[in-house]
């Protein structure tokens, strides 16, 4: 083509892609004081939620009633719809458990975390994800955490999940692959969608080797 300027008119113009913000890694505590900023109760359970499970925050939002239950300990157990339309389940902590036991004693909607009156569920699911993402960045602002996104709340289970399960499994306390261990519990299809969450994170080689071999 270089030479050729009568063929430059049938070239198709590429846009760039801009390229995404660096995701926030960060520590708990500080992390629970974006969700001690939020003001609406709903949405703070959202986001402890997220924070817990890891789960995107349309999944949590869309959760009926009908799709809480118990396990055979008694803990609760929640059926989502993960991307890609497969149906998946997480646990949250017993602190989360227990606030939300007492919001759904006061809320009885059929979806507790839906608020607008629209017929079409889809359309409540996306609006109420904008009102919850809205409040969220609110709160990192004032928390001093600008850019902050609520799928921040994913990045920093997968990266906190992965060091755990990888400590475990050094330690031969488990014996299944870190990365499909995080991989299940935040419901990818593939394995190297949980590894470009890690991508971050630097290994200390000396500490791996000893912890495996000795």
């Amino acid at each position: 083509m270089l030479g050729h300027p009568e063929f430059y008119g049938l070239l198709i113009p590429i846009k760039d892609r801009p390229r995404q913000k660096p995701g926030f890694y960060t520590e708990k505590d500080k992390i629970m004081k974006i969700i001690k900023n939020i003001k609406d109760e709903r949405h703070k359970i959202v986001a402890m939620m997220q924070y817990d499970s890891g789960r995107r925050s349309h999944e949590i939002i869309g959760i009926s009633r009908a799709n809480i239950s118990k396990d055979s300990e008694g803990d609760m157990l929640f059926y989502t719809i993960a991307k890609g339309s497969k149906e998946d389940y997480f646990y949250v902590s017993k602190e989360t458990e227990k606030r939300l036991a007492e919001f759904l004693i006061v809320n009885t909607k059929k979806y507790p975390f839906i608020r607008s009156k629209s017929k079409d569920l889809i359309t409540a699911i996306d609006t109420n994800t904008r009102y919850y993402r809205n409040n969220i960045y609110k709160a990192a602002a004032e928390a001093g955490m600008q850019g902050f996104r609520t799928h921040d709340f994913r990045r920093n289970f997968i990266q906190d999940a992965y060091m755990r399960m990888r400590k475990l499994y050094f330690e031969q306390k488990v014996d299944v692959d870190p990365i499909l261990a995080v991989q299940k519990l935040v419901g990818h299809s593939r394995s190297e969608t949980t590894r470009g969450y890690l991508k971050e994170i630097k290994i200390d080689m000396k500490a791996a080797i000893r912890g495996l071999r000795g």
